[in-house]
């Protein structure tokens, strides 16, 4: 037992010590989410009421109206499938709502799940109860997480520590396997807070700080850790005859190097909340280390991690009282409104371009189109006036008149909207029965 188990000085067990739930109720927020969801898929489903039998069919702006329609309805279902996805996330909240949950995150590799075991090493074994998710479902299991420089994780797997905390390790982000970065992405939002791995040999990747953004985005806790923070070193040993490689934690003024680059590179990319600078950590060295040097807790920049931990215990306390209210708007904000701007707004907006340009350019011919019309009319009323010249019959004077004003109109149309409407004539005749 080393000597961070025994002392009662790590911050980060004091806090957990502490730690007291906040309310939590997910189904009444979940019940409000679908509510939201109702109201705005009946406005949406307005959309369908395009249906003018008038309207050519092969025209562009009926087929781009027509494609606005199916892509709504396309995603209205994929809403219900991802709510339907979530289902697992929403479980796991409600079965640990009494404890923080703290997700392990990051791309592949990125040592997550040596982090976890170090974590769960800092507790009694009869408090360690390690565990994976199977249809929804906690299984338990004995022994570690698999560590390696392969992918190791393919599932959600956690481990209950002490009766307050709740360890997830997930498969990594950008998996060689899509499925597995999926799995993690839905998992997320079931977090108090979340701690953002990225291995100091190349740390905060774009694909790896775009991720920290989008998290950054949902408003919970999250702390950069930057880890694998060492480096080996080659000497001969003369008394062994070889050469004897050496671990080394990498140097102070290095690793602020590399963590000031993560945090100026993240706001880079545009407006973010509460982003903390990142911490670098080596766990290995500190386990080569720490039974010959007193300080390798220190240096392996452990110490500074407990504070940070500490922290984070605190704010995922706070965070826990919304949460079920944060997840419904990170859902409406993932998954309903993002896409809707991404896919469906261009479309909106190009169809209200288009029609907008067709009506301007309606709109400047107007008064030509008046005018032509009115000189066809005006031609022909003087041959109408000698037809009922002798029966001096008005109502039939009147008759033919407004036929010859419905022929012009509707010829005029014809000309001018042949390839928009497809029935000119019951266009023609509604406008001119409006006159």
């Amino acid at each position: 037992m080393d000597d961070v188990k025994t002392t009662q000085d790590n911050p980060f067990l004091v806090a957990l010590s502490e730690f007291k739930v906040g309310i939590n109720d997910v189904s009444n927020k979940e019940d409000q989410l679908n509510n939201i969801k109702s109201q705005l898929v009946g406005k949406l489903k307005q959309a369908e009421k395009f249906n003018d039998e008038t309207i050519n069919d092969e025209h562009a702006l009926y087929q781009l109206a027509n494609e606005i329609k199916l892509s709504v309805n396309t995603k209205v279902k994929q809403w219900d499938k991802k709510l339907s996805d979530a289902s697992p996330m929403r479980a796991l909240s409600e079965q640990f709502s009494d404890r923080v949950i703290l997700l392990v995150f990051g791309k592949v590799n990125a040592g997550k799940s040596s982090f976890s075991n170090y974590i769960a090493d800092l507790f009694n074994p009869s408090e360690v109860k390690r565990f994976f998710f199977d249809k929804g479902e906690v299984k338990y299991f004995e022994g570690q997480f698999a560590e390696g420089v392969t992918e190791t994780t393919a599932q959600i797997q956690g481990v209950e520590l002490g009766s307050n905390l709740v360890l997830l390790d997930s498969p990594g982000l950008h998996s060689i396997v899509n499925e597995n970065g999926d799995l993690t992405r839905r998992y997320t939002d079931s977090a108090d807070a979340v701690l953002w791995l990225t291995s100091s040999s190349s740390p905060g990747q774009v694909q790896e700080l775009e991720d920290l953004k989008l998290e950054l985005e949902k408003k919970k806790p999250l702390q950069p850790v930057l880890t694998k923070s060492d480096k080996m070193e080659e000497d001969w040993c003369d008394e062994a005859d070889d050469l004897v490689q050496t671990l080394f934690n990498k140097t102070a003024d290095v690793r602020k190097a590399q963590e000031d680059d993560v945090f100026s590179r993240v706001k880079d990319l545009g407006e973010v909340e509460k982003l903390k600078t990142a911490v670098s950590v080596s766990v290995h060295a500190y386990k080569k280390q720490h039974e010959q040097n007193p300080n390798a807790l220190e240096e392996s920049g452990l110490t500074e991690l407990f504070k940070r931990l500490a922290n984070i215990v605190d704010e995922a306390n706070v965070y826990k009282v919304s949460k079920a209210q944060q997840q419904m708007v990170n859902f409406l904000n993932g998954e309903v409104l993002k896409p809707m701007d991404q896919d469906i707004l261009p479309k909106v907006l190009e169809l209200q371009t288009s029609l907008q340009e067709m009506t301007e350019n309606l709109r400047f011919k107007q008064n030509n189109l008046s005018s032509q019309i009115l000189d066809n009319v005006l031609c022909e009323v003087p041959l109408i006036v000698d037809k009922h010249m002798g029966s001096r019959d008005k109502k039939a004077l009147g008759h033919d008149v407004n036929k010859l004003i419905e022929k012009e109109i509707s010829e005029t149309l014809r000309h001018e909207l042949r390839d928009v409407v497809k029935d000119i004539k019951k266009v023609s005749s509604d406008l001119s029965g409006a006159n």
